[in-house]
């Protein structure tokens, strides 16, 4: 979208800045590259079952053979994503079967694009990024900026809060990120 930006200004002029949150493109290529075997295979129900199964890990302990097993059986990608919300809502009652199972597309539609995309041509605009203090494992193997100079041109501004890569847009960290992107959107 930023690099759409970028060539149509003027179609896209409310896209003025790119603010990572803990992320960015490698770190997301080494998160799907370490899970790549798994999600990737001849099968699209596997591949489904598969994200669904990493995706209910985020929420709750599971059993993944098992459970992989059990949505498989099922007959349609629409089962499979009820089967999963049912499992995280069992222990999460929280969060809304709605809002799990349109979370759970952008999560696998994520997963597929990152597998798939390779941009063509370099940002030239500024991208912030609010990392968490205490990071994945997979940041250990790219730069401090999460190699975003590999995909920018432009100033890269790295900014660090407390907390972990669940955690730090929370309480006390909620706050500094506020407070942060307050002073980004006022420049």
């Amino acid at each position: 979208m930023c690099l759409q930006a970028e060539r149509d200004p003027v179609q896209h002029a409310k896209v003025l800045n790119l603010i990572m949150l803990d992320g960015s493109p490698a770190l997301i290529t080494a998160y799907t590259g370490k899970r790549k075997s798994y999600i990737w295979s001849d099968s699209v129900v596997e591949d489904e079952a598969q994200a669904l199964c990493l995706y209910v890990l985020q929420f709750v302990d599971i059993n993944m053979m098992e459970f992989r097993k059990e949505l498989l059986s099922l007959p349609t990608l629409a089962d499979r994503v009820k089967k999963s919300v049912e499992k995280i809502s069992s222990t999460r009652n929280d969060l809304q079967s709605e809002d799990l199972a349109l979370a759970f597309d952008l999560y696998y539609k994520k997963l597929l694009m990152s597998l798939k995309y390779m941009p063509r041509h370099k940002l030239k605009k500024e991208i912030t990024l609010i990392k968490a203090s205490d990071s994945v494992d997979m940041t250990k193997n790219i730069s401090e900026s999460y190699d975003l100079e590999k995909v920018c041109d432009g100033k890269i501004a790295v900014h660090t809060v407390e907390g972990t890569h669940n955690t730090f847009i929370l309480e006390k960290g909620a706050k500094d990120v506020s407070n942060l992107l307050s002073d980004i959107s006022s420049h």
